[in-house]
């Protein structure tokens, strides 16, 4: 009989985070039941957080193929670029990953963790010992908001909540034309999926431990509601929406992250979206103010015209970072109301902060479509602005508007140079560089009465180009002949 190496014993490092983490996760005793029991063998739950915390250990030592397996995974993650697979110093990736030790350990942690609740949740032989295990695991593992905690996290609250194993079903988007593998004939059925009643409650005792824990564990709640939201099915039995609702009243870092779910929450609820909206608006932090003012554009997307309190509230801020993330939102004003549209760029014309004033002239291109007279005077009133920044813009619009509508550049051009000879120069010195015969066009027809000059480009889609005559040359006469 052949003698077999034992594999290494699993490093300390790692035992001693799964330790902490565990007893962490068991401070919110008792633990919850497992959703799927086998009646041949009837649960023995841990006695006491103690227990579990042994239990765990056990496991984890009893494994150490599977903890140096996703060992060498996550290295592999941490330490991509090493050697080539010919000359590789698996031992030198090792040491250089440790010096992430914080990182390592969470990951390999998450694996496991993976592993357990597969386990646990096997519907022909269901292991409750892991079960234990993995729900204390999760829950101590659950510290912050990004990384694991978040997308991993979400994916076994999920299981959790469903009572099936972390993979067993389709979570994801069906194959596009841009994969190898795509395939047009595929149809991937999309069934909603459908809470488990022990499962739920496993599932909201996570939840509920997060809702009561640090600011931290508040973020990471947040995050996982926020892809909760994108479940119809599970969003009731979690009690996803009232969660978001009662953390917008918690600190400005947690109802910032509310406030960016916002407008999914509309989509799922609009009466509840509202509600929290209201709340935020009410609050006074910086923070929350300026993230209002950033999430204002998909606002107006679902409340349309009830958007605009919120919309004029930030543009009556006192910070004036509010002010310009309001202003860049104007543009979403010509689908609700083109007269507020163009008031609302009249007032904004003359703001004091420069961020605002160059916000106008992204949205004077939409402005001049709409009332092509420029009946504000706005461009006139940009063009003596003293940021050059905002000046150029312009600039490269006017340049535009001469080569495809010269009608509305003359008009413009007309109303900048009745108090200023010169105020076209700018322009026509880039466009003699690129067309000097239109400089000497324009010229005549401003100072000269010249004729006025044709558009450069003509739009196919013209109205002009679409009329009777073009219709009948369309149609090929040895076609009406057949």
């Amino acid at each position: 009989m052949r003698y077999m190496t034992p594999p290494p014993t699993p490093d300390d490092r790692l035992l001693e985070g799964l330790a902490a983490a565990v007893e962490r996760g068991a401070l919110s005793w008792p633990l919850p039941m497992p959703p799927i029991q086998d009646a041949d063998f009837p649960i023995l739950p841990p006695s006491s957080p103690e227990h579990v915390v042994e239990r765990a250990k056990a496991l984890f030592i009893s494994d150490p193929h599977g903890v140096n397996r996703h060992l060498r995974e996550v290295v592999d993650t941490l330490v991509p670029h090493r050697t080539t697979f010919l000359d590789r110093d698996d031992d030198e990736a090792l040491r250089k990953a440790w010096k992430r030790s914080s990182t390592l350990i969470e990951h390999v942690l998450f694996r496991v963790c993976t592993d357990w609740m597969v386990q646990a949740l096997d519907a022909e032989a269901p292991d409750d010992e892991r079960w234990f295990s993995c729900v204390a695991l999760l829950a101590g593992l659950s510290t912050r908001p990004s990384g694991p905690p978040v997308h991993m996290g979400y994916h076994m609250v999920e299981s959790m909540a469903i009572a099936a194993a972390p993979g067993s079903w389709h979570g994801g988007g069906a194959r596009g034309p841009h994969q190898i593998d795509f395939n047009p004939t595929d149809r991937i059925t999309s069934t909603d999926l459908i809470p488990h009643e022990l499962g739920g409650q496993a599932a909201n005792w996570l939840l509920d431990r997060l809702e009561g824990g640090s600011t931290e564990q508040q973020e990471l709640l947040v995050e996982i509601l926020q892809l909760l939201l994108e479940r119809p099915g599970l969003i009731e039995r979690l009690e996803v929406l009232h969660r978001l609702v009662r953390l917008s009243a918690e600190g400005p870092e947690v109802a910032v992250r509310v406030l960016r779910a916002a407008a999914r929450m509309l989509d799922v609820d609009i009466a509840v979206g509202r509600e929290t909206l209201n709340l935020l608006a009410a609050r006074s932090e910086l923070e929350i103010r300026r993230t209002f003012a950033d999430v204002q554009t998909r606002l107006f997307r679902r409340l349309g015209k009830e958007g605009l309190p919120f919309f004029e509230a930030q543009l009556a801020d006192s910070d004036d970072d509010v002010q310009a993330a309001a202003s860049a939102t104007v543009k979403d004003l010509k689908f609700l109301d083109p007269e507020m549209f163009r008031t609302q760029l009249a007032k904004l014309v003359d703001h004091p902060h420069v961020n605002v004033r160059r916000n106008v002239v992204q949205a004077l291109r939409d402005y001049l479509n709409i009332f092509p007279d420029d009946p504000e005077g706005l461009v006139a009133r940009l063009w003596a602005d003293p940021d050059e920044l905002a000046r150029g813009r312009l600039r490269e619009l006017m340049l535009r508007m001469e080569e495809l509508t010269p009608s509305s550049f003359s008009t413009l051009g007309i109303t900048v140079l009745k108090d200023d000879a010169t105020a076209l120069d700018s322009v026509f010195e880039i466009l003699d560089h690129r067309r000097p015969e239109r400089v000497v066009s324009w010229k005549l027809h401003f100072f000269e009465d010249g004729p006025l000059p044709d558009p450069v480009f003509v739009d196919p889609v013209d109205t002009a180009m679409t009329g009777a005559e073009f219709l009948v040359d369309g149609l090929d006469g040895s076609f009406n002949e057949e």
